[in-house]
């Protein structure tokens, strides 16, 4: 499980180039919406990306506010990720493709 507060915390992700753009597309969505409604000096992100062995952190979690599931095909390649929205993080992992 990686923990990603800024923009600065990508840097673990960036081998991996869909799950880099899939976590920096909802960065900058969030640092929008706290720029447009919020206070900026006082924001965490709090935004998690799950390896495989980490989705038994999303057991101890309640119900999300808001699931999404962005579909990645690319030649024959297909991959799944899941963004679960809580009202006080945001957690993002692969899903297997079945």
């Amino acid at each position: 499980m990686i923990h990603i507060n800024s923009m600065t915390d990508l840097d673990s992700i960036q081998d991996d180039p869909d799950l880099y753009r899939e976590t920096v597309s909802w960065l900058l969505y969030c640092q929008y919406e706290i720029l447009e409604y919020g206070d900026y000096d006082d924001h965490d992100f709090n935004l998690f990306t799950l390896d495989k062995h980490g989705k038994s952190y999303i057991m101890d979690l309640v119900e999300p506010v808001g699931s999404i599931l962005t579909r990645i095909e690319f030649c024959d390649e297909l991959r799944l990720f899941r963004r679960l929205v809580y009202p006080s993080e945001i957690v993002l992992y692969e899903e297997s493709v079945q």
